[in-house]
């Protein structure tokens, strides 16, 4: 008997296919959230190697941050990685913003986030029964101002207040270790500096000049304009803050991180993760403590002499009556 053969099981294998077929390409035409993230190119960051650089790379190691992050020897370099626009984001002072747009009257910056209300502490020691002691700053801005601040009222006398010899010692983690080498007396560090091998904390900054605004997000407000940027800067601020925030929640696991990255023990880690969120810690969210901001402006205007007026133009975040994030 001659075989039959029928042609209804192919016609359904073949409408099959065209059908996947056509799905397919519909799902390739609708990207995902990720694919979206990979096409941008990486947002191009200068920060320093305080405890953002941790932040920074615990975001760009879990692949939360799409980034390109180069790290600074000191504000002047800060400052001109923002002004030549060689990099899209700069993680500084707020007093450096400050500075910027007062002093050098560059109009097109912009303090988009906060990140820390500083968290500074004066290590070292001061001998006033030595005829010098060598200081450690950065530059002339930033918390070199609180810093004059704070000595100028410890020591009153002008005889003892000569005995501060200012050196420029570049930015933290240059000054942690020249302070740990016996080349400076004292200086201003932050964490994990301030809790390194042989540091000795002298004082919280937050005890004698009160509410501060530190380091905050700049950004060029031409840039920024951008649609396709200011897009980007939203997507990433949210996951920063998004990752603070778990880094807050996961005290053990934090401990872990923070011990692994500095190599430091982790008794050593613990006191850097209880630091993080006093008062003058990490920031949770996007909103400006309006108490920070006018700390940091006082001392800007007592150093400087210029008042700071309202209103803020190179302000560019959302700025909170009472510091509530």
């Amino acid at each position: 008997m001659r075989a039959r053969f029928t042609f209804a099981p192919v016609f359904f294998l073949c409408f099959l296919l065209v059908l996947l077929a056509s799905t397919h390409a519909a799902d390739a035409a609708q990207p995902s959230a990720q694919s979206d993230n990979t096409m941008q190119p990486p947002l191009t960051i200068a920060a320093f190697r305080d405890i953002t650089a941790f932040i920074l790379e615990t975001g760009k190691r879990k692949s939360l941050f799409n980034i390109d992050v180069a790290y600074v020897k000191n504000a002047d370099e800060a400052h001109s990685d923002l002004t030549t626009r060689k990099r899209e984001l700069v993680f500084m002072s707020y007093d450096d913003t400050l500075s910027l747009a007062l002093q050098d009257k560059y109009a097109d910056i912009e303090a988009v986030a906060p990140v820390h209300g500083g968290v500074l502490d004066l290590c070292g020691s001061l001998d006033l029964t030595r005829s010098k002691n060598v200081v450690g700053i950065d530059t002339d801005s930033g918390y070199a101002r609180a810093l004059r601040r704070y000595l100028r009222q410890r020591l009153p006398n002008q005889s003892d207040y000569a005995k501060i010899s200012w050196a420029y010692a570049g930015a933290t983690n240059l000054r942690y270790k020249k302070l740990v080498d016996g080349e400076l007396q004292a200086t201003l560090l932050n964490p994990p500096y301030s809790y390194g091998d042989g540091v000795t904390r002298l004082v919280k900054m937050l005890d004698v000049v009160g509410a501060y605004q530190g380091v905050v997000i700049n950004a060029n407000k031409s840039w920024r304009a951008d649609a396709n940027n200011a897009a980007r800067l939203d997507a990433f601020t949210a996951a920063y803050y998004s990752l603070i925030n778990a880094l807050k929640t996961d005290k053990t696991g934090t401990i872990a991180q923070l011990a692994a990255h500095y190599a430091i023990s982790e008794q050593q880690a613990a006191a850097v993760y209880a630091r993080l969120w006093e008062a003058d810690g990490l920031s949770l969210g996007p909103t400006f403590s309006r108490k920070q901001l006018e700390g940091a402006e006082a001392l800007f205007a007592w150093d400087t002499g210029a008042p700071v007026v309202s209103p803020r133009s190179w302000l560019g975040g959302a700025l909170g009556e009472d510091g509530a994030q």
